[in-house]
């Protein structure tokens, strides 16, 4: 009889250690379960880690579930600007074979504390897959539980925003009372937590009024960058002064000793931005508190945010493109490793080096490049095809090699220590469940119970930390080996389109696109105004991610597959 393929899915909310426990705990948990169940077999342990439950398209691990599980997730934007996550998702159901038949879950506010999530749940199910709820025991085989389901979503969904209410009106409270929104990061300042007050840092307070007065006597932000830099006048981590934070710097009220509160918004709880988005000024709680004590006059601060706003760049950013472009984050600068920013000139559209653009043609002289001749020599249909023909020709032995290794790497002796651990813990298991009727039974007294249980427990415990110590290793071991073997089935599988690939299909399949700059890849290179420029496709980067990772030991399939 076959095994029932299963996976497993765990999220926290938060990044801090008893989150992170928590995250392990639930990890673990699977792993025995699925241990002591020898006709299931674990095929993936999918984990987001300080991830918000509100949000579907946010969570890489829970997108890959979903990708493996056969559906094909799509993000709409309805603006260009994707900071502002005003995201509609599709989720279609593909052609492709699951990897697995159920999904287990610890309990339904893991999944999402949204019911929209019921899309998902039925688009699996024309997979034929199912997700068990442990905790409340449902699973959406049975249709049956459908009512109950949506109830406990519901419920988390609702526990979401009464959260949200609150801490809303936490906020709000905390503003009228004075309290003070800081932290350790703001340059001029040392925050005193305990007390909830600023403390002025002199030598900083110094830089902050030098900003104020050179922008003051009409210094732009370009000019106050290099003036300086050329005075060896850097940021509380030694590195230079860029464009964003002298802007923050020329924006911030707390200079002057004011404390505004309610002047950024993140969105509702479950209709988030992507990071804090301005409101407008009748939202705002202003008030001066003796809490931050003035660097500067309100007066120089008003004088240099009226020349901010005066700036034509301030008010429209002519020359710089504001919307998502199809090459946003993918083009690297080989002599600087910054990513290129896309500008327009007349109508045409041109990409930079941000280090450039900022820091002037001193910091990085790289070359630019249009969207036209990256349209015309590199994004072409006579590349792309030539580069899946490589996949297919020469990667499938290396990848099969590099398996073979990695199984010999997978030490017999831990596995049988690994076996003999689980039956100890089963054993633990046992005894713990047998004292506990003793108990009952009336057969031994509170105090004798209490002291076997802690015995028990303890053993519990450390036993499942050495369990935890072996298998974590032969775990990552197997999952780069299903990864490889995911990957050649999926080069195999790859078929050529007899008509053209859309420009769009083919950007959506390069992982970086390098200027100027040598790295040992597979795609394609090509010379644009004498700048060599080398396009590095997503497939390729994710062989050469796990080659890399085991360099050490298996030089030769490495080096077969990079060179």
């Amino acid at each position: 009889m076959a095994k029932l393929k299963v996976c497993a899915y765990a999220r926290v909310s938060t990044n801090k250690n008893d989150q992170l426990n928590s995250m392990e705990n639930q990890k673990t948990y699977f792993e025995n379960y699925v241990d002591r169940n020898k006709d299931i077999c674990l095929v993936n342990i999918y984990a987001d880690g300080g991830l918000t439950g509100t949000k579907l398209n946010n969570r890489p691990a829970f997108k890959k579930m979903l990708q493996d599980a056969g559906i094909d997730v799509t993000e709409n934007y309805a603006t260009n600007d994707k900071r502002v996550k005003k995201c509609h998702i599709l989720y279609d159901v593909s052609d492709r074979k699951p990897l697995f038949d159920e999904i287990w879950i610890k309990n339904t506010s893991r999944f999402a504390r949204n019911t929209m999530s019921y899309e998902i749940i039925n688009k699996l199910r024309q997979k034929n897959i199912n997700i068990w709820f442990i905790e409340q025991n449902i699973n959406t085989k049975n249709t049956e539980n459908d009512f109950l389901l949506k109830l406990f979503q519901v419920f988390d969904e609702q526990d979401s925003k009464d959260k949200s209410s609150k801490v809303l009106f936490g906020i709000k409270e905390g503003a009228r009372k004075g309290v003070i929104n800081a932290n350790s990061n703001l340059y001029g300042y040392k925050y005193i937590q305990k007390e909830n007050r600023l403390e002025i840092i002199p030598s900083e307070a110094k830089v902050i009024k030098l900003i104020y007065k050179l922008y003051s006597q009409n210094y732009g932000i370009r000019r106050i960058i290099n003036y300086l830099d050329k005075n060896n006048i850097h940021t509380r981590k030694g590195k230079k002064f860029c464009r964003s934070s002298i802007n923050r710097i020329l924006s911030n009220e707390k200079y002057y000793g004011a404390n505004i509160r309610m002047k950024y918004s993140t969105g509702s709880v479950l209709h988030k931005n992507s990071y804090p988005v301005i409101t407008t000024k009748d939202n705002w709680i202003i008030n001066r508190t003796d809490k931050i004590p003035p660097i500067i006059s309100e007066e120089l601060f008003n004088k240099c945010r009226t020349i901010l706003k005066s700036k034509v760049n301030y008010k429209n950013n002519i020359g710089v493109y504001r919307g998502s472009t199809p090459y946003a984050g993918k083009i690297i600068c080989g002599k600087c490793g910054s990513t290129y920013v896309a500008n327009t000139d007349r109508g045409r559209r041109f990409y930079t080096c941000k280090t450039k653009r900022l820091q002037g043609a001193k910091a990085c002289n790289n070359k630019n490049i249009s969207e036209k001749q990256l349209n015309d020599k590199v994004i072409t249909n006579c590349n792309y095809k030539n580069a899946i023909l490589f996949y297919q020709l020469n990667y499938t032995e290396p990848l099969k090699g590099l398996a073979e290794q990695l199984k010999k790497h997978i030490n017999t002796d831990d596995t049988v220590m690994a076996k003999a651990l689980n039956d100890k813990l089963d054993e633990y298991e046992e005894q713990e469940s047998r004292l506990l009727d003793v108990y009952v039974h009336k057969l031994i007294g509170i105090d004798l119970y209490k002291k076997k249980e802690t015995e028990i427990k303890s053993n519990i415990a450390a036993t499942q930390n050495k369990l935890y110590a072996i298998t974590k290793p032969i775990n990552e071991l197997n999952e780069d080996i299903q990864g490889i073997n995911a990957t050649i089935k999926e080069i195999k599988n790859i078929k050529l389109k007899q008509d053209e690939y859309t420009r769009d299909e083919i950007i959506a399949d390069i992982d970086k696109i390098i200027v100027d700059g040598y790295e040992p890849m597979i795609g394609i290179s090509t010379n644009i105004n004498g700048v060599k420029v080398s396009v590095h496709y997503k497939m390729f980067e994710k062989v050469k991610k796990i080659a890399s990772k085991y360099k050490a030991d298996i030089d030769g399939y490495l080096d077969s597959i990079t060179n």
